[in-house]
């Protein structure tokens, strides 16, 4: 944890001196057409949202303008316009960073008094954590502030309203008085504190379940809209049946929902079941935060699993895993929202989790997992039976014909979700004109 904080401390000089060597630009060349819309995403899974609703508006001849640091190659070959947001301020406008990052260091002295050398650690890696994120914020808020300002579109639409990028576009859009539109591209647990002061002006949400969630934080009807998944609208699978007799392991990696220590347990079950089952081949679609260097120690123990560990595709994060549900008759994970995926394409899903009351404090928050619409297991040996009866008998009638009616419940507008979306985003924007 040490060497965590020492690096970011590093990483927030070398960040200051960018900062102060920036140059004072004027308003950015280039970009002085009309733009109905500012699109701030932070990564590619945002896109598999974005593009199909943006391509709807583009067709209803409203141009989309892309602010993103990370994603510019990505976006341009598919012929879209792409700034980056964390723009180069001015000497005198670093005070915003250095004030932030002041605030955290006597943050880091005063917040944690315990004696123990634990806790010091803890409050010095809290506190080089946010002076390393606020010259990241410093340069975010001051280049989307003049994005704005000088662009003015009719509505920002961003691609996660609780990220860094996200929240501050949604704060200053409110500032500059256009309103801000996220899109859900995963899942809306219920008592997550992320939701809490939600600052985006209108969700779009894939379905009812979600849409009650965020009703749940306090969001008004009039802020929350169902309009489906776009990701979804050009896809279609192939008959559950007609399938390859292979099962997809996917789950997130360590972190957020998942602790470490519970996804390293979650890859050594997966080795012992593919293990007994030595007829099934097992593919493991790697997340983006995980790694194959967890997989290797596990599968030299278990030399009898059939287990193939493949690399994500970042580029495609948010529509790959189509393509591997296609290829596969059974899905493995902990509590992915891969399985909201699986639902989506009708393959069933197993869901290992081990622990009990871990389980039945997610079952509280998680919906798919209180609406019994995933198969249960805690131990290699019922995952392995239970993969092997999802594959020789089907579908298991009860479970999976609840997950097929929480699909439908969840996923509305089938094909329709981008212009569902499109339309509803030129509400908002006819409905700020009128305002004036």
């Amino acid at each position: 944890m040490v060497d965590v904080a020492r690096e970011r401390g590093y990483r927030a000089r070398r960040e200051l001196r960018r900062l102060v060597r920036g140059g004072g630009a004027g308003r950015l060349a280039g970009i002085d057409q009309h733009w109905s819309m500012l699109a701030v995403p932070r990564m590619p899974d945002h896109l598999a949202d974005m593009i199909p609703v943006v391509r709807a508006l583009r067709d209803a001849g409203h141009q989309t303008l892309f602010a993103s640091e990370t994603l510019g190659e990505q976006l341009r070959s598919q012929g879209f316009t792409v700034v980056p947001h964390e723009l180069a301020p001015r000497r005198e406008q670093v005070s915003l960073a250095l004030g932030i990052a002041r605030r955290a260091s006597e943050l880091g002295r005063r917040g944690i008094t315990s004696a123990s050398a634990e806790d010091k650690v803890l409050a010095e890696v809290v506190r080089d954590v946010i002076v390393d994120q606020a010259f990241v914020l410093g340069g975010t808020a001051l280049g989307l502030n003049r994005l704005l300002a000088q662009v003015h579109p009719r509505v920002v639409l961003v691609g996660n309203p609780y990220t860094m990028e996200g929240r501050v576009a949604c704060l200053l859009a409110g500032r500059h008085r256009i309103p801000s539109v996220c899109i859900e591209h995963g899942t809306i647990f219920a008592n997550d504190p992320i939701w809490e002061r939600c600052p985006v002006t209108k969700m779009l949400v894939r379905g009812e379940p979600s849409r009650l969630t965020l009703m749940g934080y306090g969001l008004g009807p009039d802020r929350v809209e169902v309009i489906g998944a776009p990701r979804l609208d050009a896809f279609a699978g192939r008959p559950l049946a007609t399938r390859p007799v292979t099962v997809l392991v996917a789950s997130s990696g360590g972190g957020d929902q998942v602790s470490m220590a519970e996804h390293q347990q979650f890859i050594e079950a997966v080795y012992e079941a593919a293990e007994q089952t030595p007829e099934l081949p097992w593919v493991v679609k790697l997340h983006p935060k995980d790694s194959p260097g967890l997989y290797e120690p596990v599968a030299r123990k278990h030399p009898g699993a059939r287990v193939e560990v493949r690399r994500a595709d970042r580029a495609r994060t948010g529509l790959e895993i189509y393509e591997y549900l296609d290829q596969c008759r059974v899905l493995v994970t902990v509590i992915s929202t891969t399985a909201l995926d699986a639902m989506a394409v009708g393959v069933p899903v197993v869901c290992l989790l081990a622990d009990e009351q871990t389980t039945r404090d997610r079952a509280a928050r998680v919906d798919f997992l209180a609406r019994r619409t995933v198969t249960r297991v805690r131990t290699s040996a019922e995952l392995a039976e239970a993969v092997k009866k999802k594959i020789e008998q089907g579908p298991d009638n009860d479970v999976d014909a609840r997950a097929q009616a929480y699909a439908t419940e969840l996923f509305r507008h089938r094909g329709a979700s981008a212009q569902r979306a499109a339309e509803v985003i030129l509400r908002v924007m006819k409905h700020e004109a009128a305002r004036g």
